[in-house]
């Protein structure tokens, strides 16, 4: 996980200490679902699920696909065995972090999809607020659908290298990016995730069942 970070922040400076570089998530049970296996598997320890939504709102600073999606991927932590507790969600922006809370909060027949209770210990929270944290998983949500304009707010906030630097060095043994490629492949820094991502094999397609 830490390679990227290490090769584009400190100049191949930062490595794992021996004792975790080579740690993987593991799973105490089996799952049923297979849909999102590739993405959560022990053997990727970063991958990119590329989620679109034309549904989303630019101007809210929150995607339901995204949350949909990430809750999916939760669902199947849960079911192999990951505690609530080991499990950190990050986004950019408040509006996001309320989206993901409602969607992990509330049940969804549909999704096969129970209500998580609130005293589980899943974290949900800013890149800002979640400095000095740690969890075995994290889910990294990026909100965005398009390409920020030049010179916005928006692009800024998300291009800035210490929010990504944040949370690309907060996850321990598994770390799930979640967004739209077309969106974010142009903007700096992560045009050079992606590509690693690739190089890696480790971009995945969400498909919503």
């Amino acid at each position: 996980i830490s390679n990227f970070s290490s090769t584009v922040f400190y100049e191949k400076r930062l490595l794992a200490h021996g004792s975790v570089a080579n740690r993987k998530l593991h799973f105490s049970q089996a799952g049923e679902d297979t849909m999102h296996l590739p993405v959560i598997t022990p053997e990727l320890p970063l991958v990119f699920l590329d989620v679109r939504d034309r549904e989303a709102s630019e101007q809210l600073k929150l995607s339901n696909a995204e949350a949909r999606a990430i809750r999916a991927v939760v669902a199947g932590l849960l079911a192999r065995g990951i505690e609530a507790k080991d499990i950190g969600i990050i986004a950019p922006y408040r509006a996001q972090v309320a989206n993901i809370r409602r969607h992990l909060l509330s049940s969804d027949a549909s999704g096969n999809w129970s209500t998580l209770d609130p005293d589980s210990g899943l974290s949900v929270d800013t890149v800002d607020r979640f400095q000095g944290g740690e969890r075995m998983v994290i889910i990294m949500s990026f909100a965005t659908t398009s390409e920020p304009e030049l010179e916005s707010q928006r692009r800024e906030f998300l291009v800035n290298p210490n929010r990504l630097n944040v949370a690309l060095t907060r996850a321990q043994r598994k770390l799930i990016l979640v967004g739209s490629v077309p969106a974010l492949e142009r903007l700096p820094i992560f045009g050079r995730l992606i590509t690693y991502c690739r190089s890696m094999n480790t971009v995945f397609p969400y498909e919503e069942q």
